[in-house]
Parts: C-alpha cells; sequence; structure tokens
C-alpha cells in the first residue's frame, strides 16, 4: 500500500492519498493487486479523463468536489452489508491489509501466547490476539490470490493459522467452553490436518460434551490410539463412555419391561374388575391424547375398587372440570353440588335445583349411532356406565346445563343431533 502512495492517518483511520491525487496509474497499480476493483477502477478513470477534457465543457468541477451530492453508502468501502459484495471485501483488503501478514500474524500469536501464560485473567486480550492473527491471514487468503501473501509464504500461511485455531482451542478448554474448542479445532485440522494439538484438544472437548463419535474422530485425526500415549488414554476414555451408555440403555430396557409388565398385569385386573361390575366402555370420543389415557379407569391400592375419571362440560363457557376418583356409587348430583356454583356463571343461573345432566353414548348401530340422552336426577355413576342401552365412551362426559335458560333452548335447538362419526 506504501508503494501506491496510499496511506492511513493514525489519528483519524482517514484513507490519504498521495500529493498528486487519484491519478490513472495509481488506479492500475490498485487493480493489479485486487482484480475485484476493475470495475469500480475503469469507472474512475473514465471520471478522470472527462474531467480533464476541453471537450467537456459540462463537466462541474466544484460539483463534484465538495461531494455533497453523495451517498456515502453508495461507494462500497462503506456500504453497510451485502451491497458492494467483492469489491468491498477488495476495498477493506487493499485499506486493511498490512504488507507482511505472515509476520504480523506471528506478532499477534506472540502477544496471545505472553498473554496466555499470564493466567485466566489474560485469557481475554489472549484470545484477542489470536483471533486478530487469525483474522489477518484468512483475509490474506481469501480470494485475493497472491496479491497480499508472497507465494513463497503461502504453504506457511494455512500452518500458522492452524497454530493460531489450536492456541485457541487450548484457551477455550482451560475455561470449559468446549463448543468453541471444537468447532476450532476443526478449523485448525482444515488448515492443517497433521496438527495433533488440535485434534487432542478438540478430543478432550468433544469427551466433556459426551460426544464420542466426535472424540473418536479427532482422536483418528492425530493418527490414532496408537500414535501416542495421550491419544491411547483419549481412545480408552471414548470406550469408557460408550460402555457406560450401552449400561445405561440396558438398564432403561430393563426397567421398561417392567414397566409394561406391571401395566398389563393392572390392565389384567382392571378388565376383570369392569366385567364383575358390568361395566362395559367404548373407545374415547374425543381425539386427545388424554381422553384416550388408560388411567381413565383404574383400582383403588386399598380398596380395589374401579375407579374412573369423568368430565363435566359446560357448553355455555367452553369450560371444562375433572374429575378423577369417581365411583360407581357416587351420585352425579353430589358431584355437580360439589362443582357449583360455577365461576363463569355471573347471572347465578347454574344452581341445583336448575342443573340438567346430558351425556352421549353409542348404540351399537355403526357409524354415526352416537345419541344424546338426559341423566336421571338420582343417578349414581354405576347407573350410567352398567345401562345397556346406550354404551358408554372409555371417558365418561357428561355435559352440563341451566334449564330453564336462554342458552339451553339454543343448545336443545342447534346441538341435539350432534354426531360423532
Amino acid at each position: 500500500m506504501e508503494e501506491l502512495g496510499i496511506s492511513i492517518d493514525a489519528e483519524s483511520g482517514n484513507i490519504v492519498l498521495p500529493p498528486s491525487g487519484l491519478t490513472p496509474e495509481l488506479i492500475d497499480q490498485a487493480i493489479a493487486r485486487a482484480p475485484q476493483l476493475r470495475d469500480i477502477g475503469e469507472a474512475a478513470k473514465a471520471s478522470l479523463a472527462a474531467a480533464a477534457s476541453e471537450d467537456n465543457a459540462d463537466f462541474d468541477v466544484e460539483h463534484w468536489q465538495d461531494m455533497s451530492h453523495v451517498n456515502i453508502e453508495d461507494i462500497p468501502l462503506f456500504a453497510e452489508g451485502d451491497v458492494a459484495g467483492e469489491q468491498l471485501e477488495a476495498l477493506e483488503a487493499l485499506v486493511a491489509m498490512p504488507d507482511d501478514p505472515i509476520a504480523d500474524a506471528k506478532e499477534a500469536k506472540d502477544r496471545g501466547n505472553n498473554a496466555y501464560s499470564g493466567g485466566p485473567k489474560a485469557f481475554v486480550p489472549a484470545a484477542d490476539e489470536y483471533r486478530r492473527g487469525i483474522l489477518i491471514l484468512e483475509r490474506a487468503l481469501r480470494g485475493t490470490g497472491d496479491a497480499f501473501v508472497d507465494p513463497a509464504d503461502r504453504e506457511e500461511a494455512p500452518l500458522l493459522l492452524a497454530v493460531l485455531y489450536a492456541n485457541l482451542c487450548a484457551l477455550n478448554l482451560r475455561i470449559g467452553n468446549y463448543g468453541s474448542t471444537v468447532r476450532d479445532a476443526k478449523r485448525a485440522l482444515h488448515w492443517n490436518p497433521s496438527n495433533v494439538k488440535a485434534a487432542m484438544r478438540g478430543a478432550r472437548a468433544a469427551l466433556a460434551l459426551q460426544k464420542v463419535e466426535v472424540a473418536r474422530t479427532f482422536v483418528a485425526a492425530a493418527g490414532g490410539p496408537a500414535e501416542h500415549k495421550e491419544l491411547a488414554k483419549l481412545d480408552k476414555q471414548c470406550a469408557k463412555v460408550e460402555a457406560a451408555r450401552a449400561a445405561e440403555e440396558r438398564a432403561r430396557e430393563r426397567t421398561l419391561a417392567v414397566r409394561e409388565a406391571a401395566a398389563g398385569v393392572r390392565d389384567r385386573q382392571v378388565r376383570a374388575a369392569l366385567a364383575a361390575a358390568g361395566v362395559k366402555l367404548g373407545d374415547a370420543l374425543a381425539e386427545s391424547d388424554h381422553f384416550r389415557s388408560a388411567a381413565n379407569v383404574r383400582l383403588d391400592e386399598k380398596t380395589g375398587e374401579l375407579l374412573f375419571t369423568i368430565v363435566f362440560v359446560y357448553p355455555q363457557f367452553s369450560q371444562v372440570d375433572t374429575v378423577q376418583e369417581a365411583r360407581l356409587g357416587d351420585p352425579l348430583a353430589a358431584h355437580v353440588e360439589r362443582l357449583l356454583p360455577l365461576p363463569w356463571d355471573q347471572a347465578g343461573e347454574y344452581r341445583m335445583e336448575a342443573a340438567r345432566l346430558e351425556a352421549v353414548g353409542s348404540t351399537g348401530t355403526g357409524r354415526g349411532d352416537v345419541r344424546w340422552f338426559t341423566v336421571p336426577g338420582d343417578a349414581t355413576i354405576g347407573d350410567i356406565l352398567t345401562q345397556t342401552t346406550y354404551l358408554m365412551p372409555g371417558l365418561p362426559i357428561f355435559y352440563l346445563t341451566a334449564v330453564p335458560s336462554p342458552f339451553a333452548s339454543e343448545w336443545d335447538a342447534k346441538l341435539r343431533e350432534m354426531e360423532f362419526g
């Protein structure tokens, strides 16, 4: 950059052009170093030619000198986002790239190592230096050919990049930042597949995250357990984790088998109790997993009585209540009385003397055979579940309305013919 006569003001950070200003020769040199600048450079040269032409009387020099009409974001160097694409990257590289990226990256590495030796309190500046060196080298190698990296250094740059990433691995491993360690180890091996330190650090971090497959990949990348004692140790740790996982899986399978066996016993006991009581239930009408749950019927562990889950629906308010331990001898009216008054009943219509219960059951005649029926006021749960006219669903549902009321009339008119196909 200095041989082009371009420099950076130390205080303001602005680009400083040579005394001669922007000349076609300077533009050509810039294009030679950054081919991505060709389109911009040729346009700039055309503008310079137009300004210098005696035949171009309409060219307003003062207009271009004050630059007040130019939107700075339209200039690739100052554009935001990806507006300028490769041209912006080339301009950034031309302005900010050091003359000797290898030397600058080495200096950043050395500064990082010195900081790292100072202990955890200095890890942040150490990481900053490593990242600075990485940025220098990656930008030098990114799509600009040998323009910024001397051909003699093209082989050294990737190796140095791998070292910088491996150093970041060591730092992140020390502070328990295992995810970043694995990521940077992969990047180090991308630049130098033979960087054993990066592979070892990546394997340790992967094991800490219980990612055995990733750890084994790192061990293999470093040459395998036969290549180094530390690799053999890591390989044994991988095997230990795998063995522990296998043991956990076998324990889970045994536990599941025991639970399934116990569930089978309970299911047979419940079916026997239902048959003895004369209760026959169909499938649940609702489609949710909750309404299909086998826990809708169970046995009291102390008395052996059947316990049912039943649902009360309040269609006027689109609300429900669930009773978990209803018994065959329980009067339905007793459950309703415990649920009243309803918190949503602002008009006070839902009283015991006005409560009407309805239910739906299957007649067993085929699809669409579900019918509504009114539940007698003195009926017990057993009366409803053992009657033979309708087959009650696996999760009995009772609909509560207040009569007489405007909603009850609407409910009777519109919903009486509801079918569950």
